[in-house]
């Protein structure tokens, strides 16, 4: 009685296992990245809290959205673009 009612939780641990596993693979944890960008980057000062980018598909600029929210939380006036 016992030996069954292991033999099917070892059988459930491992199909369980097995589902992780192949979520994991089609969600492309497994992959190896290498670098692959040949532009160049500007920093762009006076920017803080930066949380978005969207960018413009003929021109190639880049659209930031940022917010200081340490400064909201604060209480103090905050610089939002």
């Amino acid at each position: 009685m016992w030996m069954r009612l292991l033999l099917g939780a070892a059988i459930v641990a491992t199909l369980i296992v097995a589902w992780v596993v192949w979520l994991l693979n089609a969600a492309g944890e497994f992959r190896a990245m290498a670098p692959h960008f040949d532009g160049e980057c500007v920093q762009v000062a006076g920017l803080v809290g930066t949380e978005d980018l969207t960018i413009h598909p003929r021109t190639g600029v880049a659209y930031l959205s940022s917010c200081d929210f340490r400064s909201v939380l604060a209480g103090r006036a905050a610089k939002c673009s």
